[in-house]
């Protein structure tokens, strides 16, 4: 016997025509004809399937890209981060990986200093806008990590 108080029938969503109908393992082909018609005079009359999301289809919004500090040597650097020495940190560029372009980032873990942003696993999460020979945009030493 059955602890539940009515027979449990197994059943699945099934999208006809653009609506989601629940159907049961006791359907009969009968009662999915008539879905069907009903579909289509619902489709006939003006009415349309509400929309559903769609998933895996929509792409995150990009980054906004930061203007880099400067050194005395004119190399770009992170103005949020700090070496151990007191210098700002050198950005490096990250080839693309899985599909995704590279970019100009600071490889830099979270140093508590007011104004910087951190990705979930704790390093920052700055985009940088810096021309230069090595983005894969310009041609050359695409994909490669460079200092």
């Amino acid at each position: 016997m059955s602890d539940f108080p009515q027979d449990c029938i197994p059943s699945c969503e099934a999208e006809i025509g653009g609506y989601v109908w629940r159907i049961f393992a006791d359907t009969k082909p009968e009662t999915i004809e008539k879905i069907l018609l009903v579909t289509k005079a619902l489709n006939k009359r003006g009415f349309s399937a509400p929309k559903r999301m769609a998933f895996g289809g929509a792409k995150p919004h990009a980054k906004p890209l930061t203007q880099p500090l400067y050194d005395q040597d004119g190399t770009p650097c992170c103005p949020f981060h700090t070496q151990r020495s007191g210098k700002p940190t050198p950005i490096r560029f990250v080839g693309p990986k899985d599909g995704r372009p590279g970019f100009w980032g600071c490889p830099s873990q979270q140093q508590g200093v007011p104004g910087e942003t951190i990705n979930p696993r704790g390093y920052c999460d700055l985009r940088f806008d810096v021309p230069a020979a090595e983005a894969p945009q310009n041609g050359a030493h695409a994909g490669k990590v460079t200092r």
